[in-house]
């Protein structure tokens, strides 16, 4: 079973590392078209599995379909990230990529909350694994053999990204509301402790700590029922509530992210002058 810090834990993690090492180095040498396609496949292989898990023991059709959808932040790296791979390296969505892929995916797979209490013999725990390793360890590796340089210059745009991912979250759970595909009504639809995927409705009253960094720099104003479904308490937002802390705290991570690169490049550069 893993737990956070026990063998099984790290032994995926060893797993991990090891992969993303012999990857590197089979790829090191090759020209960038084999390794845009050795990207494309690995993606849409995880895109594949994202509906094929409906296969998967624990999995049960209808009432399982909403886990195929763009219901949470990893979901729409996985339905997306192909698709991005195909894009020029300039492109922002391409920043966007390598910003949510090693932040979000790579931070799932360091603390791997769906995978805590279940069982090695449970096929549904390596997807998780596979999924978010693939979400994490492309868009580095991306960078690390040079089919994608991240520009700090960029920092404005991926709150104005993360935002837009927001909405799609929102809007996938719209339908699948209105649909009935989930049992929802209204006050449950708009409920941070409920169906909240993505911390679209605002962050869960669990996050103790965490929630009141995030919230302090939300206005007030962002917080206030204006629906009348909470009896006038607080309600945060859908999305909107997370302009200002995406700009806040997102920006300091990127510049963070970009800097390894930004120093690579200075002193590759300055090793040519020496030449």
């Amino acid at each position: 079973m893993v737990e956070l810090g026990n063998i099984y834990y790290f032994m995926f993690l060893l797993a991990g590392a090891g992969i993303f090492c012999l990857v590197y180095f089979l790829l090191r040498g090759r020209d960038d078209r084999t390794k845009k396609t050795v990207f494309f496949i690995w993606l849409m292989l995880n895109f594949s599995l994202h509906f094929l898990k409906q296969l998967i023991p624990g999995y049960s059709l209808p009432d399982s379909l909403h886990k195929s959808t763009a219901e949470n932040i990893c979901a729409v790296s996985t339905l997306f990230f192909p698709f991005i791979m195909l894009l020029k390296k300039e492109n922002p969505l391409r920043d966007f990529m390598f910003f949510i892929g090693v932040a979000g995916g790579m931070g799932a797979f360091l603390y791997p909350t769906e995978a805590f209490g279940r069982a090695l013999n449970e096929p549904d725990i390596y997807r998780f694994y596979f999924c978010h390793f693939t979400l994490g360890a492309v868009p580095l590796l991306s960078e690390l053999l040079g089919l994608y340089r991240p520009r700090m210059r960029r920092f404005w745009v991926i709150p104005l990204l993360f935002l837009c991912c927001e909405a799609v979250i929102f809007l996938n759970e719209a339908v699948l509301a209105s649909t009935g595909i989930v049992s929802s009504t209204p006050a449950q639809f708009f409920d941070r402790d409920i169906r909240n995927n993505g911390f679209v409705f605002g962050p869960t009253s669990d996050m103790a700590g965490l929630g009141n960094i995030l919230t302090a720099v939300v206005p007030s104003f962002m917080k206030r029922d204006i629906t009348g479904l909470f009896g006038g308490g607080e309600m945060y937002w859908p999305v909107v509530w997370l302009l200002i802390p995406g700009f806040v705290y997102f920006t300091p991570l990127w510049l963070i992210m970009c800097l390894p690169a930004h120093l690579r490049d200075k002193i590759r550069a300055g090793r040519k002058e020496k030449v």
